[in-house]
């Protein structure tokens, strides 16, 4: 490169450059190209009432309809076509019902539970986001059972004589472990 030549190249005029760039910002800035390439939102509800809706869900009815010495039939209304349920008891694990039920049950019957145990079982709708909670509260009764006592020896003594007798009942009888009284 010749220096000399350099020097005789016209340079351009800062004034006008800089307002080619000011200019070109103040478009693109109007015409969007300088702003995101995306705009990105999120619909929360289709519709003005739909959020105080869902807040307002009401509850199912939950109840325990019947009750053995080991189950709990439960049931419960539909106040609205619920997206799903939960369904828990306590104390233990939940079993003989499912603990997510189908959107269409209105029941089920809760096995396995200890006679004369006072139950909690607690059931939740969904719509969405949103849950309606219900809870019942249920003993089972104490459990009874028909003893036909064998090889006894008999004993005599005059009337009027008290005694005591103590009834074992094993885990093979198919009863399981006597109730507290």
């Amino acid at each position: 490169m010749n220096p000399a030549r350099n020097k005789t190249r016209p340079t351009p005029d800062r004034r006008r450059f800089r307002r080619a760039v000011v200019v070109a910002a103040v478009l693109g800035a109007i015409l969007g190209i300088t702003a995101p390439a995306h705009s990105y939102w999120t619909a929360i509800s289709t519709g003005p009432g739909v959020r105080a809706d869902a807040a307002t869900l009401q509850a199912p009815g939950l109840t325990a309809t019947s009750m053995t010495a080991t189950s709990a039939t439960l049931a419960w209304t539909q106040p609205f076509q619920p997206t799903g349920y939960d369904l828990a008891q306590s104390p233990g694990g939940l079993t003989g019902c499912a603990t997510n039920p189908a959107t269409n049950a209105t029941g089920c019957t809760a096995t396995g539970l200890a006679p004369n145990t006072t139950y909690t079982f607690s059931l939740s709708a969904a719509m969405y986001n949103w849950r309606s909670p219900a809870t019942v509260t249920a003993a089972t009764p104490k459990q009874s059972t028909t003893t036909t006592i064998i090889s006894t020896t008999l004993q005599s003594a005059p009337a009027g004589t008290s005694f005591t007798a103590t009834a074992n009942v094993s885990a093979s009888s198919g009863y399981g472990s006597p109730p507290a009284p």
